[in-house]
């Protein structure tokens, strides 16, 4: 849907409705960071840290031996609005004793590119003016973003004030929209890429699910995948017209279908977003 990986030297806002899986996809990157070796700190600001441990290890994201090796840091920015002790912060809208904490964090990882999580922004622009908010946010991402890292930030809608949402969409490098859905007693989850520097984004909106064990999970056409090839390959200067698609493959009418290369029918196959990248399953 982008084109490629998350650009490294990056900040990345993940926007979307209460239940949409924010939170969720931030704990599934910062696992494939983590297993990449990078150093990473989280700050949590609507969990407890032993909440975030035990939520990733929901999906098989374990976090124990990164955090007792000094691979990842959770700032308990949660203790101190919950009233249960004080956590990293005595006072979790002191911006001021925050960022003096990233900094020591980002020192203490000797030019390392390190990726740092914030979730969520919503008690940061309950706590203080939106424009000393959005200063903050600006300074930590530049700081993190001369690392070579990624600042990922998750913010609600409703829960942020929409001119906050417009400004913050304007001075990060991505944006991915999550949208929850519901009809009946059920729900229905969809991602979109709304943002995202140095990147080809696809306009698509595509449905996912949130399974155990596995995270964000995406159905998904396998010729759309292979059209999706096809296209770029097209719109490279100086392509061979054999590189085109080839007329006999045709996509399957039925929702939910796709054709091999016998002209067989089959379920659309599973693709997770588990990993250094989409594999089928």
């Amino acid at each position: 849907m982008m084109g490629g990986p998350i650009p490294r030297g990056s900040s990345l806002l993940l926007l979307g409705d209460p239940g949409s899986g924010k939170t969720v996809l931030s704990y599934e990157l910062l696992h494939e960071e983590l297993d990449a070796g990078r150093p990473c700190a989280l700050l949590s600001y609507d969990a407890f840290p032993e909440d975030v441990q035990a939520r990733m290890g929901e999906f098989g994201w374990d976090i124990i031996s990164p955090l007792r090796k000094g691979r990842l840091k959770i700032i308990d920015c949660y203790s101190g609005l919950a009233g249960q002790g004080e956590g990293a912060l005595r006072d979790p809208s002191d911006l001021t004793e925050l960022n003096i904490q990233v900094t020591s964090f980002i020192t203490k990882a000797k030019n390392a590119p390190v990726t740092l999580i914030l979730d969520s922004l919503t008690p940061i622009f309950n706590g203080v003016e939106a424009k000393q908010a959005i200063n903050f946010l600006q300074t930590v991402g530049a700081k993190v973003k001369m690392t070579g890292g990624l600042f990922i930030l998750t913010a609600s809608r409703g829960a942020i004030p929409e001119d906050s949402i417009a400004k913050m969409k304007s001075i990060v490098d991505g944006v991915i929209e999550l949208t929850f859905v519901r009809s009946g007693r059920k729900g229905v989850r969809y991602l979109s890429v709304l943002k995202m520097e140095r990147r080809r984004i696809a306009s698509d909106t595509v449905s996912f699910e949130i399974a155990r064990g596995r995270g964000l999970v995406f159905r998904v056409s396998r010729f759309g995948i292979l059209r999706g090839k096809l296209l770029s390959l097209k719109l490279k200067p100086g392509q061979p017209s054999e590189k085109q698609a080839p007329s006999a493959i045709t996509p399957a009418k039925a929702e939910g279908k796709h054709v091999d290369e016998k002209g067989k029918e089959g379920k659309t196959p599973e693709v997770s977003s588990k990993g250094a990248g989409t594999r089928q399953r």
